[in-house]
C-alpha cells in the first residue's frame, strides 16, 4: 500500500470515527516515530499514538494582598486618571476642561478618554485626499455640520464639503483644518 493511499484511508477512517482534527495533525499521528513515553491505542484496528499530558510547572499562586501590592505597582492604570486642577485656563499647553452643557444647546461634542477633542486626521488614496474628521457628536448632528461649515467658510474663505454620519455620530470635513475646527470646539466650550 503506498504512502497517499494509506493516509487517504486513515483520513476515512477517522472521518467516519468523529475524530475530528486538522489533517495534518491526523498524518502525524500515524507518521511519527513513536516516542518512548507516547500512550499507544488503537482507533478501530488502526494504530494512533497520542503524546503524553503536559506536567504542571508546580507555581503556586499566592493569594496574599501583601504580595500582590507590588504586582498591582507594575501594571498600568486601567483608568485614565481625572486631570488635575490648574490655577487659571487655558494651560501652557492649550487644555482647557470643558464647560458644563447647558439646557439649551441643540448639540454637544464629548472629549476623548484622555481629555482632548476628538479630531482626527485622515489621508486616503495614499495620501492624495485629505479629510479632518469629528468623533462623538451629540445632539442635532445637522445643526452642528451647518455651524461648523459657516464657521470654517468664515475663516478660510473657500465653499467647505462636509460628509455627516448620523449612526456613528461622525462628521468629515474635506481638507486639513484641525486647528480650525478645535478653535471652533474651543468657542462652543466642549
Amino acid at each position: 500500500m503506498s504512502l497517499q493511499r494509506f493516509c487517504h484511508f486513515s483520513a476515512d477512517l477517522i472521518r467516519k470515527l468523529g475524530i475530528r482534527h486538522t489533517t495534518a495533525y491526523r498524518f502525524n499521528q500515524f507518521l511519527r516515530e513513536p516516542q518512548p513515553d507516547d500512550i499507544r491505542t488503537t482507533v478501530g484496528g488502526t494504530p494512533i499514538i497520542k503524546p503524553p499530558k503536559p506536567t504542571l510547572t508546580g507555581v503556586e499562586e499566592s493569594r496574599d494582598p501583601d504580595e500582590w501590592k507590588a504586582v498591582l505597582d507594575l501594571l498600568p492604570n486601567p483608568i485614565v486618571p481625572l486631570p488635575p486642577k490648574h490655577e487659571s485656563y487655558p494651560t501652557p499647553s492649550g487644555w482647557f476642561p470643558p464647560q458644563v452643557p447647558s439646557a439649551v444647546e441643540k448639540y454637544r461634542v464629548r472629549r476623548t478618554r484622555f481629555h482632548n477633542f476628538p479630531i482626527y486626521k485622515l489621508t486616503l488614496n495614499g495620501g492624495n485626499r485629505h479629510f479632518t474628521a469629528v468623533h462623538k457628536v451629540q445632539g442635532d448632528i445637522w445643526a452642528f455640520d451647518n455651524d461648523l461649515r459657516k464657521f470654517l467658510t468664515e475663516i478660510t474663505g473657500k465653499k467647505i464639503y462636509t460628509r455627516v454620519n448620523e449612526v456613528c455620530c461622525k462628521i468629515w470635513v474635506r481638507g486639513l483644518h484641525l486647528d480650525e475646527v478645535a478653535k471652533f470646539m474651543a468657542t462652543k466650550g466642549f
